[in-house]
């Protein structure tokens, strides 16, 4: 499983990263129930962490709302669906740092 930060980041960053994501994907199905060696998609998973490194930046004002998404998702074993309040209020977040502050 891939990291509860990495989690939030896929998130919270998928417009931005959506083709690397898709590449990777890509990259990582197979038509048989064999598992492809991580090191065949190598390049392709960093170029999503790449993605992710330098598009997603947080203002302070955001900390509370990765803390929750963070929390939840440790607690639920990183269940997205279960924990898609607290990760949608940090995408808000990361959005509109200024118009969440309000909030």
């Amino acid at each position: 499983m891939p990291g509860i930060e990495q989690m939030i980041f896929f998130y919270a960053n998928f417009d931005k990263c959506r083709k690397e994501i898709i590449r990777y994907e890509d990259k990582r199905n197979t038509p048989s129930a064999m598992k492809r060696h991580p090191k065949e998609s190598k390049k392709e998973a960093i170029d999503v962490l790449r993605c992710h490194s330098k598009n997603l930046k947080f203002e302070p004002v955001c900390l509370d709302a990765f803390n929750d998404a963070r929390e939840c998702l440790f607690k639920m074993d990183g269940q997205l669906r279960v924990c898609e309040p607290e990760l949608n209020l940090f995408e808000e977040c990361v959005h509109d740092p200024v118009r969440f502050e309000k909030f």
